[in-house]
């Protein structure tokens, strides 16, 4: 299993003496002058074996999960409220930027939901048609699942990638200026 974050944060403060380096490959004796300058860089690599685990290729997709759980339920929203007016963190990987992707995308998709209610509200308004503005609507929003499925099928692309969210937004706006 993983550890919490805050165990592993505070093991390589105590063990390791690079974690606070400013410059890669400052000793322990230069550790101390080192921490004196205004800019402080970490890097904390995680790899595998998980504890548990023998080597690398030991249940490998079981490890990843583990990890992408670990990413997801503490290290990407520990991060998230890391910096201070003070500090800033910066942190990036495989994993945490697919997890930042993936959490922009969804809070993005609640916008696409208000957008979609408000040209509905105003669909409805503009025709004076309840049915109208539903049937209206909804090829609005079918266009973008058909277009997907049709992307998947022509170019065998089975990954949903962030960019094609984006394209939500246009379909909303040019699907509804031509109704």
């Amino acid at each position: 299993s993983v550890l919490p974050i805050q165990a592993i944060l505070a093991n390589l403060g105590n063990t390791n003496p690079y974690f606070l380096d400013r410059q890669f490959g400052v000793s322990k004796s230069e550790l101390q002058e080192a921490l004196e300058g205004n800019i402080t860089r970490s890097v904390i690599r995680f790899g595998l074996p998980l504890r548990g685990y023998s080597d690398v290729e030991d249940d490998l997709e079981g490890q990843r999960e583990k990890f992408a759980a670990f990413v997801h339920n503490e290290l990407y929203p520990y991060l998230q409220h890391a910096s201070t007016e003070f500090l800033k963190v910066y942190f990036s990987g495989d994993v945490i930027t697919q997890e930042e992707v993936t959490s922009t995308v969804f809070h993005d998709a609640a916008y696409a939901i208000g957008s979609l209610a408000f040209i509905f509200v105003y669909l409805v308004c503009y025709l004076r048609s309840f049915s109208l503005a539903t049937s209206a609507l909804a090829c609005i929003a079918l266009s973008f699942p058909i277009s997907y499925g049709c992307y998947c099928i022509v170019y065998g692309h089975g990954k949903m990638i962030a960019i094609n969210f984006l394209s939500l937004f246009v379909v909303l706006g040019v699907g509804a200026d031509d109704v």
